[in-house]
C-alpha cells in the first residue's frame, strides 16, 4: 500500500477553477481545496465550492474545502500607470484619498501615521520595493526609497516591527465567514494571527451561527512568534504562511521559524501546513528548480502535515503537473522518514487519549501492522495518531462525512466511512469490513485498533486483530 501521507492544499483560482480542471487537480492528489477570498466574490466562490463537491462525490475523493479569510491586508490605493520611484529619491503614503503616481500614494491603513515610527521600513509587493521613514505629518507619512521600483494598484503593503491596532477580523471576514460556514467548508484560515486572542471572535461567531468548524492559524507576522505556544494551543491548525513572513522577518530567519513552529505544531498534535513559493518556477515552466524540490523535501522530513501551492494552481500555466510533482517528491521523500523517532516522543501528562494513541502507534511498530483503524466521533484520536507519525497508515473510522472530510488536513490519515453503530464490537467489525472493503487492506492481514469502551466513552482500548472476511477477527 502505497498511500502518500503529506496532504497537499491547491489554491483554486482561474487556472484550476473549471470542471475539467478540479477534476484532474482532484486526480493528480489535492487533498485540500483553498478558496482564496482575497480574490473573487461570493457569486465566484459558491460556484467553485459546488463544482468541488460534485467531482469530489464523482471520483469518490475526499476533498477538504478551506476558506482563507482576508484578514486586516494592508494596500495601496489606484496608482498612474508606469508609476515608479528611483533609490534615494522622497515618497509619501498618505492615510487620505489621493491619486497615487511616483511622488505619492494612498495606503489603507488609516492609523499609519500614528503607529508608525521614523526610522522604520514600508514594504510595497512583497518586498519588492522598500522605503525607510523619514518624517511624519499628520495624516502623510514621508520616505526615502532604498531600491528602485515599479508600483502598482492594490499592492500589499507591510509594516514589519510596527504593531497594529488592527482588529483580528474585518467587516470583509465577517461577512465572508459566514458565507463559508453557509456554504458548509470544512476549515477557516484566519490571516495575520497575531496572538491567541485574535482567534476567539471568529470562534464565538461560529457558535453563535450554530457552525463550527476547525480555524487555521496563518502565521505571518513576527509578533505571533512571540506568542507561537499559545496560538497553537488555541488553534486547531496551523498555516507557516511564508509569503507576508518572509517580508516581516529577514529572510534569512525563515527557514528556522519554520522548523521552530513545525515542531512545536508536532508536539502538539496540530496540523500544520507550509505555503508560498514551493513550486513558484512551475507558474511558468514544466519543471521545478532542484532548490524547490528540496523545500518540497525539507518541510516534509522537518514534519509538516501538509504541503501548500497558490500561484502555481490558481494561475499558473501548469496547475496540474504541480500536484503530481509535488505527489511524487512526497512519495519518495517519506521512504526516508525516521519512523523510529516514535520511541523517543512522550505525550504530555494527565492526556488519555494521546497515550492511548502513542501507545497504539509503538504497539503498530512492534507487531508490523499493516493499518491502524481509528474509531472515532471528533476526530480527536485520529489528530493525536497523526501526530506521533506512525510507519503504519492510519485509518480514520467515523460515521459523520464532515469528520471524514476534516481529515484531508492530517498527515497519513484515510477517511473510512461506517454505517451507524449500537455497541463497540459492532463498530469494531463495521471498521474491518470497510477496510476490507476499501481495498487497502486484505483479509488475513494484521491491524491494531484503537476505540472507546464503551461505546461513547473516551479513547481507552487497543486491539491487535487479525481480519476476516466476515468482519470477525482473530
Amino acid at each position: 500500500m502505497m498511500e502518500r501521507k503529506t496532504r497537499i492544499v491547491c489554491t483554486i483560482g482561474p487556472a484550476s477553477s473549471s470542471y475539467e480542471g478540479l477534476t484532474e487537480l482532484v486526480s493528480a492528489g489535492m487533498n485540500v481545496a483553498r478558496l482564496n477570498f482575497s480574490h473573487g466574490d461570493h457569486g465566484s466562490h459558491r460556484k467553485i465550492y459546488e463544482t468541488i463537491r460534485k467531482v469530489s462525490q464523482e471520483s469518490g475523493k475526499r476533498v477538504g474545502i478551506l476558506a482563507d479569510l482576508c484578514g486586516p491586508k494592508i494596500r495601496l490605493g489606484s496608482m498612474a500607470p508606469e508609476s515608479a520611484v528611483k533609490v534615494g529619491q522622497t515618497f509619501s503614503f498618505h492615510t487620505r484619498e489621493v491619486d497615487g503616481d511616483s511622488d505619492k500614494a494612498f495606503v489603507s491603513y488609516p492609523n499609519l501615521a500614528s503607529e508608525i515610527e521614523v526610522g522604520q521600513r514600508i514594504l510595497v509587493d512583497d518586498g519588492k520595493v522598500e522605503f525607510r521613514v523619514k518624517d511624519i505629518q499628520q495624516d502623510v507619512v514621508v520616505t526615502e526609497a532604498l531600491n528602485n521600483g515599479q508600483l502598482l494598484s492594490r499592492k500589499g503593503v507591510n509594516l514589519p516591527g510596527v504593531h497594529l491596532s488592527v482588529p483580528s477580523l474585518t467587516e470583509k471576514d465577517r461577512d465572508d465567514l459566514e458565507f463559508a460556514l453557509e456554504l458548509g467548508v470544512d476549515f477557516v484560515a484566519l490571516s495575520f494571527v497575531r496572538r491567541p486572542e485574535d482567534l476567539e471572535e471568529a470562534r464565538d461567531l461560529m457558535q453563535r451561527w450554530g457552525r463550527v468548524v476547525p480555524l487555521i492559524a496563518k502565521i505571518e507576522k513576527t509578533e505571533a512568534l512571540d506568542q507561537l505556544s499559545a496560538i497553537i494551543r488555541v488553534a486547531d491548525g496551523i498555516m507557516i504562511a511564508r509569503g507576508d513572513l518572509g517580508v516581516e522577518a529577514p529572510l534569512e530567519d525563515v527557514p528556522l521559524i519554520q522548523k521552530r513552529i513545525i515542531q512545536k505544531c508536532k508536539a502538539a498534535a496540530r496540523p500544520v501546513i507550509t505555503a508560498t513559493q514551493m513550486l513558484e518556477s512551475m507558474t511558468e515552466v514544466y519543471r521545478p528548480t532542484r532548490a524547490e524540490v528540496n523545500d518540497v523535501a525539507n518541510a516534509i522530513l522537518d514534519g509538516t502535515d501538509a504541503v501548500m501551492l497558490s500561484a502555481e494552481t490558481a494561475s499558473g500555466r501548469f496547475p496540474t503537473e504541480s500536484v503530481k510533482v509535488m505527489h511524487r517528491v512526497a512519495i519518495k521523500t517519506e521512504t526516508g522518514l525516521d519512523y523510529q523517532q516514535i520511541h523517543n516522543v512522550r505525550p504530555p501528562r494527565g492526556m488519555a487519549p494521546e497515550a492511548v494513541a502513542l501507545a497504539a502507534c509503538e504497539i503498530a511498530e512492534e507487531v508490523q501492522a499493516k493499518a491502524i483503524l481509528a474509531c472515532t466521533r471528533t476526530g480527536r484520536t485520529v489528530r493525536a495518531l497523526s501526530g506521533f507519525r506512525p510507519r503504519a497508515p492510519i485509518f480514520g473510522v467515523a460515521a459523520d462525512e464532515r469528520v471524514l472530510r476534516q481529515f484531508a488536513l492530517n498527515w497519513g490519515v484515510i477517511p473510512l466511512k461506517i454505517d451507524d453503530y449500537g455497541t463497540t464490537d459492532e463498530l469494531v467489525s463495521h471498521a474491518m469490513l470497510s477496510a476490507i472493503d476499501s481495498g487497502l487492506l486484505r483479509p488475513g492481514e494484521r491491524v491494531v485498533i484503537v476505540a472507546g469502551t464503551p461505546l461513547g466513552h473516551r479513547t481507552n482500548t487497543v486491539m491487535v486483530r487479525t481480519l476476516v472476511s466476515d468482519g470477525h477477527s482473530i
